[in-house]
């Protein structure tokens, strides 16, 4: 992973940053992401053979974030994986409150061909593919909760993502970037 950054905090009298008044921009690049035994994932997908879920191989990406308080704003993360084509937009905040929506591709999950789509992942091929069949779902938490999740329209979708985006751009605007980050917007 490779992050640029731009952070401004406050830090208190042990010179440890004050959360509440720490505004972050980042822009990532992921590359050969893989992830190895996700327990909560393989139990989430247990109607899936182990294999299938065991070892997940991601497309590149280079996502943004906002980090605002101790909320973290997404205005937009594919992960496009072996097992799905899936996108994360929304909010994130540390004390575990949640306001995610998730689009994947179930018709994928259940039948996609896994070593094909390794295959292609490996040689940068699915990267020029677009995710089809996308099913939108709302993941909202609570701290001390279990996530609530439900399934939204396209529309919804879509209003919720030009949201996100203005707010993205309303507090990259409030808390201005370093001018060697400026370009990177």
């Amino acid at each position: 992973m490779y992050c640029e950054a731009d952070l401004h905090t406050t830090l208190d009298a042990a010179f440890l940053p004050l959360l509440a008044q720490t505004h972050a921009y980042l822009k990532t690049d992921l590359r050969n992401l893989e992830l190895l035994d996700v327990t909560a994932l393989q139990q989430a997908l247990k109607f899936l053979r182990e294999k299938r879920t065991s070892h997940l191989y991601f497309e590149p990406v280079s996502p943004q974030f906002v980090l605002d308080g101790n909320r973290l704003l997404i205005p937009g993360l594919p992960l496009n994986s072996n097992l799905t084509d899936m996108a994360v937009s929304g909010e994130y905040h540390l004390d575990g409150r949640a306001n995610l929506y998730v689009g994947l591709s179930p018709m994928q999950t259940l039948f996609g061909n896994n070593q094909k789509r390794i295959e292609r992942i490996k040689s940068g091929e699915a990267a020029e593919r677009r995710s089809r069949g996308l099913i939108y779902l709302s993941l909202r938490r609570t701290p001390g909760s279990k996530y609530k999740v439900g399934l939204f329209k396209k529309q919804e979708q879509r209003e919720q993502q030009t949201r996100l985006r203005q707010e993205f751009k309303r507090l990259l605007l409030q808390q201005p970037l370093d001018t060697t980050l400026h370009l990177l917007r």
